[in-house]
This record gives structure tokens, sequence and C-alpha cells, in this order.
């Protein structure tokens, strides 16, 4: 679908709302993937003598040259890209009032779910004046999304979906939809833990470090923590790459042994619990990098891996 509108045309309207309609239904909110047909079809609309149609594409294709990966701007959202001089593109102060409005009715319309979960984020990240309506709503989408990225096998698109649903629930204080994810995310550990796919465990113990509002109960917490130690066990051991697994399942995979045992640490602390111990963590990492010493492709990095390990041993002490 892409590839269709990669190329200059003459099109009429018509032809202009076809596109408008196909990339609203594309999946995602990469700006390479939405932006760039955006702004083609916004041309088109500049060329054909419709100023205010070309206007509202061109305020959608920047709304999807957002990113949450930078530091350009306070907040969630970032440019996609930065200059020397210190500007962006598209700068913070192009979203002005009356185009944030036109993102929120869009928003609100669209048929497209992560095209309605990016655009009511974006306006709710980048308004002056929240709207707790346009929070909601991404939530909403947001998790749909990560329904179908779950179903999909889109492993990164499912972690950052579903950790910026929780995320906003958090900052709305929403204590019903914040159980309601977190009783989804348990379950989805045990649906990992079943089918030994345990990459994206990570992305759902950063989900639940931010529900901290409405942690699971006690036993459905046990039983997180639990699965945690089984990926750190299967990451240690020999296994041999899976077509269509969601996510790595290939090891041995120290750097992953050591992340699981990090994480269940850290949700440990935030659910204030004892029975995760910051001692028991360095003792298992310092093991984690002697195995990697072992199994290291050459001296300097062997040396290296039991640099890190003599560093955690000497903290045990």
């Amino acid at each position: 679908m892409a590839e269709a509108l990669s190329t200059e045309q003459d099109l009429t309207p018509a032809d202009i709302e076809t596109k408008y309609a196909e990339i609203q239904q594309m999946p995602g909110g990469f700006y390479k993937d939405k932006a760039t047909p955006l702004m083609r079809i916004a041309k088109a609309a500049e060329k054909l003598g419709n100023a205010e149609r070309a206007e509202q594409l061109k305020v959608e294709a920047a709304a999807f040259l957002l990113t949450s990966r930078g530091q350009g701007f306070p907040g969630y959202f970032q440019p996609a890209f930065g200059y020397a001089d210190g500007s962006t593109s598209p700068s913070r102060d192009y979203f002005t009032p009356a185009r944030l409005a036109w993102l929120a009715k869009r928003a609100q319309e669209t048929s497209g779910t992560a095209h309605a979960a990016h655009l009511a984020d974006v306006c709710w990240d980048l308004a002056p004046k929240k709207d707790p309506a346009m929070a909601r709503l991404a939530i909403s989408k947001y998790r749909e999304c990560a329904d179908g990225y779950w179903r999909a096998g889109n492993g990164l698109e499912f972690g950052d979906a579903i950790k910026r649903a929780v995320q906003l629930a958090a900052t709305l204080g929403d204590a019903s939809q914040l159980s309601e994810i977190t009783a989804d995310i348990v379950a989805r550990f045990d649906e990992l833990d079943g089918r030994k796919e345990y990459r994206y465990c990570l992305d759902l113990t950063d989900a639940l470090e931010k529900a901290t509002k409405a942690p699971p109960a006690e036993d459905a917490q046990t039983r997180v923590l639990e699965v945690l130690d089984h990926g750190a066990s299967y990451y240690r051991e020999a296994h041999p790459k899976k077509e269509g697994s969601f996510g790595p399942v290939h090891g041995p995979n120290e750097h992953f042994t050591r992340s699981f045992t990090e994480r269940s640490l850290a949700l440990a602390k935030a659910w204030k619990r004892k029975d995760v111990t910051a001692e028991a963590t360095k003792l298992a990492q310092a093991q984690s990098y002697e195995r990697e010493a072992e199994r290291a492709a050459n001296e300097l990095a062997r040396l290296v891996f039991l640099q890190d390990a003599e560093k955690l041993y000497g903290e045990l002490v």
C-alpha cells in the first residue's frame, strides 16, 4: 500500500480522499509510514488549489513526524528531526491550538485504530490545557492496538502500546483502567510462560512498574515474579531459534538473563515486596557475567565480563 503512494501523481480530489482513507488504516504510527504519504497527498491537494485541505493534511503529517524516542521536546512525543542549531522538525510552536483542535477532531472521527491512538495522544501531550477525553481515547485505542499487535506477533509495537496505555491511565489516576490493564498483563505473562517465549515479559514488567497505583493482587504478583524467574533461567540455557516466535527465543543469552533479574528486583521494590533482594540479584548478575566470560569470543571480552563479575562480588562483601 505504501509503495502505491511512493511516486508523485496527478490526483483528483476523490483520489486524495481514497489515499487518505488507506493511510488511516495503516498499522503503527511510525513517521516514515504515514508522514511521507500524507505530505504527498497534501501537495496534490495544494496543486489542485485546495489550500484548506492541503493544510489539514500537512498538520496530520506533522503529527506523524513526532515519535516517542528522542529529547527535542519536553513530554512524551519528540520531533523526528533535530538540527545543530537547536531547531527541530516539526517545531513545537507549529502545533497551535487550532491545529491541535483539528487533530483532536480527526482522532475522534477516524476508524484507524493506530491512527486515532497517535493523534489523540499527540493532542493530550502537546496541548497547554490538557483534555482528559483525549487521554482516555488514546488509552482505549492503544489497548486495541496492543491486542492487534499481540495477535500479529509484533512485539516492539505491542510493548510500546501497552506501556503507553498504562502510563496515560496512571497519569489520569484512573484506577479502574489500571486494574483492567494489569489483569490483562498478568494473563499475558501466563501465556508467554506457557509458550516459553519470554522476551516481551520485559515490556510487560515495565508496564506494571508504571501501574503501582493499581498493583495486581499478591498471588498475581507472585506469579509474575515466578515467570520472570523462569525467563532468567530460560535464557541461561541453549535453545534454537524458532520461526514466528514472539520475540527471540534462542539462547543462551546472558544479557536477557540479567535483564530479567534486574526487572524482577525493580518490580518487587515497586510492590514493596521483600522476597527479591538486591543481594540475591547482584549474585545472580555476577554469576551471569562469569558464564558469559566462559563463552567469550576473545580474551578482551572475557576480561571485561570477569571485571563486571568481580565488581558485583565486591559489592556483596
